[in-house]
This record gives C-alpha cells, sequence and structure tokens, in this order.
C-alpha cells in the first residue's frame, strides 16, 4: 500500500513542475534552516509553490498519562504508536481532506493567530525531536478569510510552508525513515494533483530516534493563550500505516510498537479542545473540534 500511495505521490502523469535547492530559491530566508546535510532539494508538482508564510514552530506535547491507552494533551489530539524495546517506528502515513475552518466562530489568540495544522510524523510523542508534514488552516481575525497551507518541519528547526492546497482537498502524506540520518517526506494534494517531495538529515545535534508515529491535529506554536485553535468542524483521517523495517501494519498491529495511544487536546483549565473518535480498523478516526481555549 505504500508504495502505490508514493507513486501516486511522485507520478502523477504530471512532470515535476520544480526543482528548489535549499538555500538558494526565491522564499529561502523565510524558511532558513541548518542540518547536518548540505540543503536539501525540495521537488513540486502541480500549483504548489513554497510560501513566504513564517509558521509558528510546532512545540512537542505536553502529555499526562490517563491509563495504558489514553493520553492528555494542551496541543494535540489523535492516535500515536511507540516503538518496542528494540525496535524503530520507521514510516508513518495517512490520508484527509483538509478541514475548512470558521474564523468568525474562532477566538484569535494573542499572537495574533488562530490555528489547526493536521500532520502526520515520527517522533514527538517519546523524543526531543519531530520528522513531521501536513496541513494547516490559520485565521488572522474573526471576520478575514483563512489562509491554508502545505508544510514539513524537522524540529526543532522552522517548519518549510507552500502555498497551493484549498479546504476540501484530499491529501496523502507519508515520512519514511531511509536510513543514514535522513527522512524522504511526500505530501501531495489528489484534489489538485500536486505536492512536494523532500529529502531532509536529521538536524544537527538533535537525536532522531524513530521511536514513536503519530497521526495529529494540532494546537502548534506555543499553543493557547498564544495560538487558539480555530473552529476546524470535524476531520476524518485514514488509511494510517506505520511500519518497521519492512513490516507495515495499521495502528492496532502491536507486534512491533505499543498502542494505539489515544490523545484528547485539553487546555490549561481542563476544557476539551479537540476529540478524537474511536479508531476503526485499526487505521481511521476522526477529531472534532469543541471549543478554542
Amino acid at each position: 500500500m505504500r508504495v502505490s500511495k508514493i507513486a501516486l505521490g511522485m507520478a502523477t502523469g504530471l512532470a515535476l513542475a520544480a526543482l528548489v535547492a535549499g538555500g538558494t530559491a526565491a522564499g529561502a530566508s523565510t524558511t532558513a534552516r541548518s542540518t547536518s546535510a548540505p540543503g536539501p532539494s525540495v521537488h513540486t508538482f502541480g500549483d504548489i509553490r513554497l510560501s513566504t508564510v513564517q509558521l509558528p514552530r510546532p512545540v512537542l506535547p505536553h502529555i499526562r498519562r490517563v491509563n495504558n491507552t489514553t493520553y492528555l494533551s494542551t496541543n494535540w489530539s489523535g492516535y500515536a504508536v511507540t516503538a518496542k524495546s528494540g525496535y524503530q517506528t520507521q514510516y508513518i502515513n495517512a490520508t484527509w481532506n483538509i478541514p475548512s475552518v470558521n474564523c468568525a466562530n474562532s477566538v484569535i489568540g494573542s499572537s495574533g493567530q488562530s490555528e489547526v495544522s493536521n500532520w502526520v510524523g515520527l517522533d514527538g510523542f517519546s523524543n526531543l525531536t519531530v520528522e513531521q508534514d501536513g496541513s494547516t488552516g490559520i485565521c488572522t481575525s474573526t471576520t478575514s478569510a483563512p489562509t491554508y497551507l502545505a508544510w514539513y518541519e524537522m524540529s526543532p528547526l522552522a517548519p518549510v510552508s507552500f502555498s497551493g492546497v484549498n479546504p476540501g482537498d484530499a491529501v496523502y502524506a507519508s515520512v519514511h525513515y531511509v536510513g543514514s540520518g535522513k527522512y524522504n517526506i511526500i505530501f501531495t494534494d489528489e484534489t489538485q494533483n500536486s505536492g512536494f517531495n523532500v529529502t531532509e538529515s536529521c538536524p544537527s545535534g538533535s537525536k532522531c530516534l524513530n521511536a514513536s508515529a503519530e497521526v495529529i491535529t494540532e494546537d502548534p506554536g506555543s499553543s493557547v493563550p498564544s495560538v487558539d485553535l480555530p473552529d476546524y468542524g470535524m476531520i476524518n483521517y485514514d488509511g494510517a500505516r506505520a511500519e518497521y523495517g519492512t513490516h507495515l501494519g495499521t495502528l492496532n498491529a502491536t507486534t512491533y510498537w505499543n498502542g494505539p495511544l489515544q490523545v484528547l487536546m485539553e487546555d490549561p483549565s481542563g476544557h476539551v479542545m479537540s476529540q478524537p473518535s474511536a479508531l476503526y480498523g485499526g487505521q481511521g478516526f476522526a477529531t472534532t473540534w469543541k471549543t478554542s481555549s
């Protein structure tokens, strides 16, 4: 399944529209970054282009364990798995439709933004790094139209954002550890026949352990009250798969990882902000917006 999805992301019948060399492309100054290897080449196709919008750096979750399978977080909701001793989580993917954000029914944070990110990633749940990509909806006021972006990030470095995605678009995202400290990151907008493909190195000075895999709805940045969670309605994730070596399985295939671990988003006062549903088929679930803060 992963191979067919990657084929879809890399070869949709369109030629690659751009090859952007890291550090020399237009807009590179807005996504300046330093890795343990020379800057990556970002292959884009279709209408997706590097964006000048600077996204806030996602913050690793403040997680509190409720029981063996349920956790509370101030900025994450969704599902995660953690690698069992002696194993790694080397791949994660999922599909979703970019949710339409209702800015009029949202609270704008003290940073001037209300933002929701939907993504897949490795690490983060149980490590100080995270390798991830996904989509974001941003409100800067309750009266203006939201902005929608695709992006990838090698935390703790800043996200790299792309324009050209729209609410309702069906998207696919994956992160794959390919060895030698490198990660292949793919985002495909299947509605627009566009996307990006990049291979990045673990940031210099960081330890990317491939210790967990996640499919997450996030209130990014410093979270409430800096960046409040906008009304995104409900988002359905599907086709979630994790992998160790050649062993690809759903989130409830527990031979190589612990889980699935459900993560519920609450603000510091204990109000539920984003609620994940039960996991169905080991690979699908929904998160539902409850409140901005």
